[in-house]
């Protein structure tokens, strides 16, 4: 709940002006009948337990995470070869922080994982974590707090194209603005979707040319539901505990 509360938070700055954000847990506010327009997953293998309660169409979108740059510069900071405690609060979300340094090109530490009832080396003096630091073992030295992770720009303009909120504007405010904010996964990636939606804002700027006169489309109200799986529901995860 904690998790999906944060990222509601990093929505709401995003596009609250434009939608309605719900936040939801299958630990504590699971209800039966769910109406979005858009449902976001902490975590993939949400969508498949929470499928009987959606209406028939609801998109589901997995989110997709980054760090940010104030974060980043701080791992840059520490010695290239150090063995490095990353510390988080499950296993996966353990390995996931991992997975997502790599990826991000910080590759001159050695990331040695570690969340609660865990055992790790005693040789080990840093420990680099997303904002768990009560987490960090008594015995490290030195702790370095990137922060928690944030919203990735290509996982906005998905949600954004998903809800027909692209535009010049959308694109401007939310994603390039943003750009000193963090670290893209994907930046090439980013750059090609950023073109797609451009080139789709001029496609229906000329269809609505073409069609101008007709009734205008009555769009309902938007809500977002984002769910996160907790802890309860890891054996549904092949033994990677979430």
């Amino acid at each position: 709940e904690k998790t999906a509360l944060f990222i509601r938070k990093q929505l709401y700055a995003l596009i609250g002006e434009y939608v309605d954000i719900h936040a939801l847990s299958l630990e504590t506010s699971m209800c039966s009948d769910i109406r979005a327009d858009l449902v976001l997953l902490g975590d993939a293998a949400v969508g498949k337990i929470i499928q009987n309660y959606l209406h028939d169409n609801t998109e589901l979108l997995a989110m997709k995470m980054t760090i940010g740059r104030i974060g980043f510069e701080k791992l840059l900071s520490i010695p290239e070869k150090s063995r490095v405690l990353l510390v988080n609060d499950t296993v996966q979300s353990t390995y996931d922080t991992i997975n997502l340094l790599y990826e991000v090109g910080i590759r001159h530490l050695e990331f040695v994982p570690y969340s609660p009832h865990m055992t790790y080396s005693h040789d080990i003096d840093i420990a680099v974590t997303p904002d768990e630091e009560a987490l960090v073992p008594s015995s490290i030295k030195k702790i370095v707090n990137i922060g928690g992770r944030v919203i990735d720009p290509y996982m906005i303009i998905n949600i954004l194209t998903k809800l027909d909120l692209v535009s010049n504007r959308t694109l401007r405010d939310i994603v390039f603005n943003r750009t000193d904010d963090y670290i893209p996964r994907n930046p090439q990636l980013l750059e090609v979707s950023a073109q797609s939606s451009k080139a789709e804002i001029i496609w229906k700027r000329s269809l609505k040319s073409l069609t101008k006169g007709s009734s205008p489309m009555m769009k309902g109200s938007i809500s977002f539901f984002l769910m996160k799986l907790p802890k309860k529901f890891s054996a549904f995860r092949s033994g990677k505990p979430k």
